[in-house]
């Protein structure tokens, strides 16, 4: 008979094992088997406070055993030992013997009490039979349970274990679930705070300050929307008596039937360091003529030309347009005298000043004192690897400086370049090139200031809510978000090229989005994968009211995701493609489509929403 009190740990001292034997009980399963006024009862030699004890152990000691037997017959499961990624061996020597030794026996309760009171107490430290001992004991076991390099390897997964001192002390103090988490984790390489400027893997980033934050207001049943709202009846009228301020940021509405709101910030003044002497940004030819007033913007003043100036600049932010536009102060005076009025910047030609072109002006047109969205141009600034230093971005093309071939503003800027010859800049206070931190002068933005509402309902960290918002990402930025830089994209010669074939991989896709292939497929909105979207004509899986044809994936299902291509470009729309294997990312789309995409994931993850809410 196999009996399992051949047990190595003592329970009582000086009993003996004859009055369980007496009763019928043949091993701790016996014992166990039964409550414990039963068992009480059924030991009638045994005073109730032994009997509890023997009770009490006896049940741990069954509960050990079979958890010990459950590991073990885990490990010679077929299907455990084909998880490559548990790293299991059935064949495991030290399991095995744990078994054996705990497990068989010749049926009598010697091993179960204390064999004299000379031996040590069993909930003693000093006692082979204690917590510590098992603990120790288990430690053996789950040491060789794993490689050392598997990532489920004990050091790996509890490294505090092999460090800590077996006592008294340690053996009976409590420690809870939460706190030994927190000493395992806050002993990682990366800093808690390095997470809030992560963006990889999508459920980054992370902001602990802004967690504390809601889980103290948490606390007193408050949430920062409530505070928020408290608050904006102050806030609105401190921004209503810092408007009427001379040296304060502009608030002002458009005029006629325009009905966008724009806030202007403070002036400033660039200085070209990315240029040759690093000159100050001037202002130079005053032009009018067929309706428009303005003067170019140029690199410094080599001409020496009298009318030339350093640039007065100024940043403003369209809520309709939700971008900045560049432009100088109103009442900016040139040095022959003229007077700039509501001029901001727009390309023109270098021989007929009034024509659109490629060089850099700021003027106004038919005496509007606000951005005109079709004639002025919308900027972005962009940060170089230098944090200090910005690039100005166009519609057309970065701002660098070319010839213009004329007399008074030969080294002017254009704003068509490349970035790999787009302009530095940094930001001013005065004419003479002071620095300025850019945050003092660039005006409230959405980008900047994110809706406190907004971002606690979409349960967005500051950072993450400015990249939802960023309407021009980058190569970098898209090879950042997607955890490809160790693929060595950076450096290869075209990071565009790169980012197209890592990214048409539907299985890099859904691993780097962590989506599956059928919400894939909510995301494009097509109708199915059997056709390329050019000979599908871009169908969805959507149709109109009223109407037979499946409606195209850029006008329902996938508009925003495709909303910067063009109306008719079929086969540019991100789409599975026939072999249900990859999608077909081009050079020219991949940013804008994968950055698109990006958001459209992080979204849905962060509201538990489907893509097929947020793909509309």
């Amino acid at each position: 008979m196999v009996t399992v009190m051949q047990s190595k740990i003592s329970f009582l001292s000086g009993t003996s094992e004859q009055p369980l034997l007496d009763a019928g009980y043949q091993n701790v399963f016996d014992i166990a088997s039964i409550s414990r006024a039963a068992f009480v009862q059924s030991v009638p030699t045994l005073s109730a406070k032994e009997a509890r004890t023997v009770y009490r152990q006896a049940r741990q000691r069954a509960e050990n055993l079979k958890s010990l037997y459950r590991a073990w017959q885990l490990r010679q499961e077929p299907v455990i030992n084909g998880l490559t990624k548990l790293n299991a061996q059935s064949n495991l020597s030290v399991l095995k013997d744990a078994l054996v030794e705990n497990i068989g026996g010749d049926g009598d309760f010697s091993d179960l009490m204390n064999r004299a009171s000379q031996y040590a107490d069993a909930a003693s430290i000093q006692s082979l039979f204690s917590p510590g001992r098992y603990a120790t004991a288990l430690y053996k076991v789950a040491k060789d349970l794993h490689k050392s390099d598997s990532s489920l390897h004990i050091d790996n997964r509890r490294a505090d274990l092999k460090d800590l001192i077996l006592s008294e002390t340690t053996m009976n103090k409590e420690v809870t679930s939460l706190d030994i988490l927190l000493d395992v984790l806050q002993k990682g390489s990366k800093d808690i705070a390095e997470l809030s400027s992560a963006f990889f893997p999508m459920t980054l980033p992370y902001d602990d300050h802004l967690s504390q934050i809601d889980s103290a207001l948490s606390a007193q049943a408050r949430t920062l929307n409530g505070v928020w709202n408290t608050l904006t009846d102050t806030t609105a009228q401190a921004v209503s008596e810092q408007s009427d301020q001379a040296n304060t940021r502009k608030l002002f509405a458009a005029q006629d039937d325009n009905k966008d709101t724009f806030f202007a910030g403070e002036t400033f003044y660039f200085k070209a360091v990315g240029f040759s002497g690093q000159p100050m940004v001037y202002l130079s030819q005053y032009t009018s003529g067929s309706g428009i007033v303005g003067a170019q913007l140029i690199a410094g003043n080599p001409d020496q030309a009298a009318a030339a100036i350093v640039a007065p600049l100024q940043l403003t932010w369209s809520m309709a347009k939700q971008c900045y536009y560049l432009g100088a102060p109103d009442g900016t005076k040139m040095g022959d005298g003229n007077v700039l009025t509501g001029c901001f910047l727009r390309g023109n030609s270098p021989t007929n000043p009034d024509q659109n072109g490629i060089f850099a002006q700021v003027a106004n047109k038919s005496g509007s004192t606000q951005p005109l969205s079709s004639f002025h141009l919308p900027v972005t600034l962009e940060r170089s690897e230098d944090k200090d230093k910005y690039y100005l971005k166009t519609e057309q093309g970065y701002i660098t400086v070319d010839s213009s071939g004329q007399s008074n503003w030969k080294n002017a800027l254009v704003i068509n370049g490349t970035k790999d010859n787009g302009l530095l800049l940094t930001f001013c206070s005065d004419s003479s090139g002071t620095p300025t931190n850019p945050d003092d002068v660039i005006p409230p933005a959405i980008n900047d200031i994110p809706s406190p509402p907004a971002r606690e309902t979409l349960s967005l960290t500051p950072v993450s809510y400015q990249l939802m918002t960023n309407p021009a990402p980058t190569e970098d930025d898209i090879t950042n978000h997607y955890g490809l830089g160790s693929s060595g994209l950076r450096d290869t010669a075209s990071s565009a090229s790169a980012l197209t074939t890592a990214l048409n991989s539907i299985e890099t896709f859904c691993e780097k989005t962590r989506i599956n292939f059928n919400q894939l497929m909510d995301l494009t909105a097509q109708q199915s994968y059997s056709q390329s979207s050019v000979d599908a004509k871009a169908a969805s899986r959507y149709v109109r009211f009223g109407e037979t044809a499946a409606t195209r994936v850029n006008v329902y299902g996938a508009a925003y995701l495709n909303s910067t291509l063009a109306a008719a470009a079929d086969g540019q729309y991100l789409w599975i493609q026939t072999d249900g294997k990859s999608l077909n990312f081009t050079d020219d789309t991949v940013v804008a489509l994968a950055g698109r995409a990006e958001k459209l994931v992080r979204l849905s993850s962060q509201t538990g929403l489907s893509l097929k809410n947020w793909t509309g």
